[in-house]
């Protein structure tokens, strides 16, 4: 059962669809942290070693460690979008990984100038998104809502095979040419007034309190829900077993039943 207004329903189901993939995204912010102490070079003088004596190898399996998430953040994020909306979470995995596919330009090459983006109908920019999550959370609860509408109408004999290949092929189409570009910029704009906005004392003070408050909120509405829920959960098996004692008091299978007491 969902409690709240629209706000609240709207983190939630947020808060669901992130919450999965948060332990992996701690983890790899720990890989970094680890792999950055481990290079200073205060810390290999320690061991008598310089960063040029780092195995490159090494270096290599470090970033293995430290940028597979977030270089296939989308493929998370699509994962779990379909299985909270009730999609195929394999499909999700799948759009996902279209979405930062390496035939597609990589979105870290095209921001630093290494590579140009795919031109498509001779204005439309595409690129990969690569650490992006806005494209593949919005393009996540359409696929998946338009996977139930084919369930309903694909009949079962071909499901099987034409609702995966719909639903991957209309999911890629708007992810890349319509989604994707569209929620790309907002996310480019969001960081461009971020990044306008914190260099300055008062302004750096007002966002951090913004943050707080935001992330109190947040934290305030899953738990009053999340205890809610137990509440309800509780007293419906409560009543559950109640009903269950009451039936069989009332069919005579219980001797010390008040109702057979009275009877007789």
């Amino acid at each position: 059962m969902v409690y709240g207004n629209k706000f609240q329903r709207a983190i939630r189901m947020f808060s669901d669809v992130f919450v999965p993939i948060i332990p992996v995204l701690v983890a790899t912010g720990l890989f970094m942290g680890l792999r950055g102490l481990l290079t200073q070079e205060a810390v290999l003088a320690v061991f008598g070693l310089t960063a040029d004596s780092i195995p490159q190898n090494l270096l290599t399996f470090t970033q293995v460690l430290t940028d597979t998430a977030f270089a296939f953040l989308p493929a998370l994020v699509c994962w779990s979008t379909f299985r909270n909306f009730g999609g195929s979470p394999v499909i999700g995995i799948v759009l996902g990984l279209m979405l930062v596919n390496s035939s597609l330009p990589s979105a870290y090459a095209v921001g630093s100038g290494e590579a140009q983006p795919l031109i498509f109908f001779g204005f439309l920019k595409v690129t990969g998104y690569q650490g992006s999550v806005l494209p593949a959370f919005v393009t996540g609860i359409v696929a998946s809502k338009f996977e139930k509408w084919l369930r309903k109408k694909v009949p079962d004999a071909i499901d099987l095979i034409v609702t995966p290949f719909l639903t991957l092929l209309v999911g890629c189409v708007l992810a890349l040419f319509v989604l994707g570009p569209i929620l790309h910029t907002v996310e480019s704009g969001v960081l461009f007034a971020v990044e306008h906005l914190l260099p300055s004392d008062g302004n750096r003070r007002i966002f951090i309190w913004m943050f707080r408050t935001a992330s109190w909120y947040f934290w305030y509405s899953s738990y009053s829900e999340f205890l809610r829920d137990q509440y309800v959960g509780t007293r419906w098996m409560e009543l559950s077993e109640s009903n269950r004692n009451l039936r069989k008091c009332c069919s005579g299978r219980s001797s010390s039943c008040s109702c057979n007491q009275s009877s007789v």
